[in-house]
């Protein structure tokens, strides 16, 4: 767009559609040609569909573990590795545990499913999700130099600085 000044009014205006007499079309239908446009230029943006991520399926084991049985399912779907997911729950539940020949994240202590849906919510709001668009389609990385955290989106192409996995409270 190119600003024209004309007296104390500044107006723009596309140089393509600039006709002599006739008026800017409405608003919705310059609205609609845009999104012509964009689905012309970048298909793969008009395709793009919600993405549902299967809950957690925890499980007691005894008296005092817990296990979530899909684990290995739900760390496939967000895209991040089994090592990172465990590190980030068990440094957010202040426990111990590992994963085992099933490929269960087996934790000590007794939880609620309610509370693995809403650690899983803050990993992926923290860890996957990207803040520019929105998607999911992420990836994470670690520069060996200044060891930090890096996710970089592959739908928008942004990239940003993420917090390292350490322990807290919930």
């Amino acid at each position: 767009a190119t600003a024209a000044t004309s007296g104390s009014a500044t107006e723009l205006y596309w140089p393509e559609d600039t006709r002599d007499g006739e008026e800017d079309p409405p608003f919705d239908v310059m609205l609609d040609r845009l999104y012509e446009m964009l689905n012309e230029n970048n298909p793969e943006l008009a395709k793009r569909t919600k993405r549902q991520l299967k809950p957690p399926e925890v499980s007691s084991i005894g008296s005092t573990r817990t296990a979530w049985t899909n684990f290995q399912a739900c760390c496939e779907d967000m895209g991040r590795s089994m090592a990172n997911v465990s590190q980030f729950f068990l440094a957010e539940l202040n426990t111990t545990g590992d994963t085992d020949g099933h490929n269960r994240l087996v934790l000590k202590g007794r939880y609620k499913p309610r509370m693995f849906e809403s650690l899983m919510a803050k990993f992926i709001m923290n860890y996957v999700k990207c803040e520019m668009c929105s998607s999911l389609n992420t990836e994470l990385s670690r520069d060996p130099l200044t060891r930090l955290y890096f996710m970089s989106c592959n739908t928008c192409g942004s990239k940003r600085s993420v917090a390292a996995i350490k322990s807290g409270y919930h």
